[in-house]
């Protein structure tokens, strides 16, 4: 993994299944997802600060796109494996002791789409979102698809789930970029492979591994749906700088 083989490595752990949960196996898997995660969480940070300093408008307050890892978080996890008397992926395990929670929904002034639609919901429920973005009422809305995950702290509504279980990941995209019908993005649990699918409600699209989210967010500084728009209306200056010298995972 360190030598660059990030992707193989996850790929041959992941075809592990289980067995990434027996020693000898086991230490050196959750080394890969503790360097992966730091990784990540440096990601997230410089990402961040470089929304930030550009301008960028997020949905949340500022305190709240980044929250770093709890404190508690390993007492958290535990109380959640206990709960549902199983493992949750190691990746997901290790994001929640070392990275925390993100929330990059918004828009940008000098973009020239929208990256967060404008309606009747932002109305009622984000009127300050709202006035912020009401100046970008002419621009197209595209689903920039911004990255969210849930932390640790909002995993604890399972008696209200149905079978299997899940860990809330984010909104979908539709509903991360301001669209209506999108639903829920969910890691079904319990899982003991080192990494767990995103499905959006329970299966009912093609899944990626959390990771390969994460991996595809950070090639897009934290907008993947940048990829499906046309080249004439995404901002390549700022994802040039939203890019430049992230570490790969």
């Amino acid at each position: 993994y360190l030598a660059g083989e990030h992707e193989q490595v996850w790929d041959e752990l992941l075809a592990l299944g289980a067995a990434v949960r027996e020693e000898p196996l086991y230490d050196d898997a959750l080394a890969v997802a503790r360097e992966t995660m730091r990784r990540a969480r440096y990601n997230v940070e410089t990402i961040v600060a470089r929304l930030r300093e550009s301008g960028y408008t997020f949905i949340e307050e500022s305190t709240q796109v980044y929250v770093p890892a709890l404190s508690d978080a390993v007492e958290q996890i535990n109380r959640l494996e206990q709960l549902i008397a199983g493992s949750i992926p190691l990746s997901m395990r290790v994001w929640y002791e070392l990275v925390g929670e993100v929330n990059l929904i918004g828009s940008h002034p000098n973009w020239v789409v929208c990256g967060y639609a404008l309606g009747s919901y932002d109305e009622l429920y984000h009127s300050s979102l709202y006035y912020k973005y009401r100046s970008e009422s002419s621009k197209k809305a595209v689903q920039t698809e911004p990255l969210m995950v849930k932390g640790i702290q909002g995993q604890f509504t399972l008696n209200e789930r149905q079978y299997p279980l899940l860990l809330f990941i984010s909104p979908h995209q539709n509903d991360r970029s301001g669209f209506s019908g999108g639903g829920i993005d969910e890691v079904p649990i319990p899982d003991s492979a080192i990494d767990g699918l995103v499905i959006h409600e329970n299966g009912r699209e093609p899944s990626e591994t959390f990771v390969n989210y994460l991996r595809r967010s950070f090639q897009w500084g934290g907008f993947p749906g940048f990829a499906n728009v046309d080249e004439s209306l995404r901002p390549t200056a700022m994802l040039a700088q939203l890019t430049e010298g992230l570490l790969p995972i």
